[in-house]
């Protein structure tokens, strides 16, 4: 569950949820991997990998260039889970990352 601004993690069968991550600044477009178990997010750190748990962790693949405000605004994850698109705001390329 995706609420302004934090990603929570909602258990259907008890009703409760779980703050994954919380940010001053909007976040990003959000993929899943396909394990089902980690998201790649735009945050105000840059492109991470959130694991979700527990214990929720969060590794940085790419610093963000503006940690004050979310730049990266679009992340799409390969199919095979290898590379990501993504696009920073005010720039008209789209850039892939590899190796992380």
């Amino acid at each position: 569950m995706i609420t302004f601004p934090s990603i929570q993690l909602f258990d259907l069968a008890s009703g409760t949820s779980t703050q994954v991550i919380t940010t001053d600044n909007p976040l990003g477009r959000v993929d899943w991997f396909p394990d089902g178990t980690r998201l790649l997010a735009g945050t105000e750190r840059g492109i991470e990998i959130i694991t979700l748990g527990p214990p929720v962790q969060r590794q940085t693949i790419k610093p963000a260039s503006r940690p004050s405000h979310t730049a990266i605004r679009d992340v799409d994850l390969s199919p095979d889970a290898t590379s990501v698109a993504y696009w920073m705001e005010g720039e008209s390329k789209l850039f892939v990352l590899t190796g992380f």
